[in-house]
């Protein structure tokens, strides 16, 4: 039997080499008992020794770009994918904050790969990426209130996709929520539901 992929990106707290620190709570949410029974799945977390997306500053026109460990981290997916019981038309990407921008950045790297995206509180990629998103489902969370990752980007990027003939793309903004996950996502069953309904065709 073939199972879903969830790729979960980690923060920037998440960045070292002991393969420990990038164990958030949104990726031990997966091992929770009721969690691992409603959505079987293999959990895959990559540990980046640098960042995986970068941004710079909080600003106005910002817009992420991958580093090489994303890219490696691409690599990463495809190689588990090819050794493991998965089903490569259901593999996702889930993150927040500089994980949230590297489950953005991802379909930029490999468009064929992804069969859904949720990018928490991230910074999005350029507009000129918008098309890789034309059908591709996103759910984007974000609070409106974040300052340090500011809601601007993805609003920006939110309206691109939509320019760009964009169908599947959810945008779910929380009002007053500062630069944190959303108390809903925990456990967060109407969002896996979403991400689990979702396919590559």
């Amino acid at each position: 039997m073939k199972y879903p992929l969830i790729v979960q990106f980690h923060g920037s707290g998440g960045i070292g080499t002991d393969n420990l620190r990038q164990l958030e709570r949104l990726a031990k949410s997966w091992a929770m008992p009721d969690i691992r029974e409603h959505y079987q799945a293999y959990v895959l977390i990559p540990q980046f020794p640098i960042r995986s997306a970068n941004y710079g500053p909080a600003s106005p026109d910002q817009k992420s770009e991958p580093s090489t460990a994303l890219n490696a981290g691409i690599e990463l997916v495809k190689d588990f994918s090819s050794k493991n019981q998965i089903d490569t038309s259901r593999i996702y990407a889930v993150g927040f904050s500089m994980g949230g921008s590297a489950a953005w950045l991802s379909p930029t790297l490999d468009p064929s790969l992804f069969a859904a995206i949720v990018p928490i509180s991230g910074i999005s990629p350029d507009n000129s990426y918008a098309a890789v998103f034309r059908n591709l489902p996103v759910l984007i969370l974000h609070g409106n209130s974040d300052n340090e990752n500011p809601i601007t980007a993805d609003r920006r990027f939110y309206a691109a996709i939509k320019q760009a003939g964009g169908q599947h793309v959810h945008f779910r903004e929380y009002d007053g929520l500062a630069h944190q996950p959303p108390s809903d996502i925990y456990p967060g069953i109407w969002w896996r539901d979403w991400l689990f309904q979702q396919k590559r065709k």
